[in-house]
Parts: C-alpha cells; structure tokens; sequence
C-alpha cells in the first residue's frame, strides 16, 4: 500500500497524477490515518504557495486549476495566500495561518453521528422521528406512482373521448377558410369542397420524416368516395397546450390550416394528435404536413411529416 508520508507521492495525488486504484488506497489511508491526513495538508499548503509564487509548471499549473480550485474553500486559501505574500514581500520563508481542512462525514452518516451525541432516551425519540419521515416519503412516492399509472390506464381506456375531440377539431376546420380557397395571381380560384359530401372517414398514422427516407410508409390510398382523411400524427414533444398544423403543396402552395389542437392522449412521455383533413383538397401528388406548438405567443416546429396522396 502506498505511504501518504511520500510527499511525492502526496504531491502526484493532489493534482491527479495517481491511477484510480493507486488514488484509492491513497484515500484509504488519509481517512484512516491522522498523520497521513496532516502530511497530505501540509503538502496541499505547498502547492499552493508554489502556485500562488508562480512556481508550478505549466502542466503542474493546469491540474492545479483543474483538481484544487473547484471549490470556494479551496479558491479562498489560494487567495489567503496571495494576500499574505503581498504583506510579506521579500520573506524568505512563508508561514501559512490557513486552517486546515476538516473531515467531513457522508451524508448518509451524519445524522446518526448526530445522534450518539445526545442522551439516549432524546437519541430514540429522535431516530423513530427519522424512521417515520423515510417512511412517509416512501409512501408519497409509491402514491405519486399509483396515480401515475391510474391516469395512463384511464387515458388509454377513453376511445368515446378521443372521438369527441376529433369532432370538435373536424367542426373548428370546416369552420376556418382554407388558404387554397384564396385567390392567387395567375391562377383560378378552386373549389376545395367536394360536390358530393359523404360521411366515410379513413384514417391513416402518419410516420415523421420525408418520402425518400420513408420509400411507402406514409403512402395514402384515398377511395373516392371518402369525405374526411384523420391523420393520427405521434410526437416526441408533448409540452405545448396546443398546436397548429399546415399543409402544403411539395411545390410550396399551402392548402389547408388548422389551430388550437389539443393532444388526444400522452402515454411515455409522447403525444397523439388526429387531425381531420377535408377528403376533398387532396388529390394525386406529393404533401408536406408541418406540426407547431403554441407558447407565450409564439410557435416551434415541433415535426414534419411527408406523405404522397393517391386517389382511387
């Protein structure tokens, strides 16, 4: 086992020099042995000094900054220093008044150490107070998990409520105009809404990313005679109260818009959105949907979902 009595051996373990396993039996014996722990102050209270003097080498000087000067008690014994060989200019020898450093005992021991200082009738009283306040903690947390759990299953077991809230997306959409339905220089205004209206809803689970990467994934086989398209889109950031959604053209013209979109359900931290698109305003070719969330005013794209619609 290594001796913290070797100064050089103290000196290579102060700033890092040491392997894991050599630091460790290092360790070992500064906590287990007073006169290591003194040996390996006094050695810290050179290295200082040698910093302070602007001894060190360049390397020495960068482990130094790295290893002792993390912490405010360490940077207040450096600048101890400093401030005494200001005062002392010119000595030839330097006697440091900095106060040793202290053991501390682990957080988990403390406590109990606090304990064995008091009479033994306070120590039992005091540790059953401790035992109940684990206890209670425990239960918190195994309360905090139940619930947790209770409203994932009843998320998951509400299909009448997620078909509740497509309707009302389904209603504000036929309630917004649609940017298709304005008029654009050159082009003839179209008629989006389809001439014959039916109630059939296909549903397609759109996958995030773009057709060259997705190759079939998100390939929309729409039959002629549906009325309503539901996009069930999944996204990894579930944090915004609501979204808004566009569509648009893979040439850029923008088709369809819908705002205020709450999330149907959460479920590990991901989110699940169903969009109703008018059947009618999506024809043979290429689409780019854009997902953002609302915030303080502003909004984030927060996924983008490329698909190619094919009309039966």
């Amino acid at each position: 086992m290594p001796k913290v009595e070797n100064d050089k051996l103290a000196r290579q373990y102060l700033l890092g020099e040491l392997s894991e396993s050599e630091g460790a039996k290092v360790e070992e014996e500064f906590f287990e042995d007073d006169e290591a722990f003194e040996r390996l102050n006094s050695v810290e209270d050179e290295l200082i000094d040698a910093y302070t003097l602007g001894q060190l080498s360049s390397a020495d000087r960068k482990r130094f900054e790295q290893r002792l000067l993390l912490s405010p008690a360490q940077r207040e014994r450096v600048k101890f220093s400093r401030t005494l060989l200001r005062t002392v200019s010119g000595a030839q020898e330097i006697v440091s008044n900095i106060p040793p450093l202290k053991r501390t005992a682990s957080w988990w021991t403390a406590p109990f150490t606090f304990l064995r200082t008091l009479n033994p009738a306070i120590s039992f009283s005091t540790a059953a107070l401790l035992i109940l306040a684990i206890l209670a903690g425990w239960w918190l947390i195994h309360r905090n998990n139940v619930s947790q759990e209770q409203q994932a299953q009843r998320t998951s077991r509400a299909p009448e409520e997620r078909i509740q809230a497509v309707n009302q997306n389904t209603e504000r959409a036929s309630e917004l105009p649609s940017p298709a339905n304005q008029p654009k220089q050159q082009e003839p205004k179209q008629q989006l809404v389809p001439s014959r209206q039916s109630n059939r809803i296909v549903t397609f689970a759109l996958v995030e990313g773009t057709l060259r990467d997705l190759g079939e994934s998100n390939r929309l086989l729409i039959p002629a005679d549906a009325g309503l398209v539901r996009l069930d889109l999944t996204i990894e950031r579930s944090e915004y109260r609501t979204y808004r959604a566009d569509l648009r053209k893979a040439e850029g013209d923008e088709i369809w818009q819908l705002s205020g979109i709450r999330l149907e359900s959460v479920i590990s931290g991901k989110g699940t959105i169903v969009l109703p698109v008018p059947a009618g305003i999506l024809k043979n070719g290429d689409y780019i949907l854009t997902l953002s969330g609302a915030a303080l005013g502003r909004t984030e794209v927060v996924g983008e979902y490329s698909f190619r619609g094919v009309r039966n």
